[in-house]
């Protein structure tokens, strides 16, 4: 049958920054490693945002927070899809695991770069994306405004 271009129904941007890597060396192998670092390193970024999360935990809970920071990159790490979606081939997509817990990490930390970059990144992850992006941002601005308003509402009630 008639063949048609991938790029004609997928937006794979994010394939073509691979590409540096097959100077070292060139093959499917290169890809799949690199998306195997990629993905690992999202249980580095579990850890860290359980950590950024728990930081303002009483002492008497730091040992809670120490285990909670452990136990849930190891079930990410333990998570059988993640585990499917690496071995069975390349897909950008499967990047985005990552990309998106640092993108959240970097967003808790208030780090806008990075955010930012790591946002466009996920993006060109997949075109599909955009919606879960989109819906991100959107309940992070109506959580802000909500807690916001609260703050603003809450001195009248205790007049009241």
């Amino acid at each position: 049958g008639r063949q048609i271009n991938r790029i004609a129904i997928h937006n794979d941007v994010l394939i073509a920054l691979t590409a540096p890597f097959y100077f070292i060396h060139a093959g499917p192998e290169t890809l799949l490693v690199i998306q195997t670092v990629i993905l690992a390193s999202g249980a580095l970024a579990l850890f860290l945002i359980v950590r950024e999360k728990t930081k303002h935990w009483a002492q008497d809970k730091r040992k809670l927070s120490n285990i909670i920071a452990t136990l849930i990159p190891l079930t990410y790490l333990l998570y059988y899809p993640i585990h499917k979606t690496n071995l069975y081939e390349f897909h950008a997509v499967t990047l985005a695991t990552a990309l998106i817990l640092w993108m959240y990490l970097s967003y808790i930390k208030k780090k806008w770069l990075i955010f930012a970059i790591l946002f466009v990144s996920t993006l060109l992850s997949k075109e599909h994306l955009g919606f879960s992006l989109g819906t991100f941002l959107l309940l992070e601005i109506l959580w802000t405004r909500a807690v916001s308003y609260t703050h603003l509402t809450l001195p009248t009630r205790d007049l009241a």
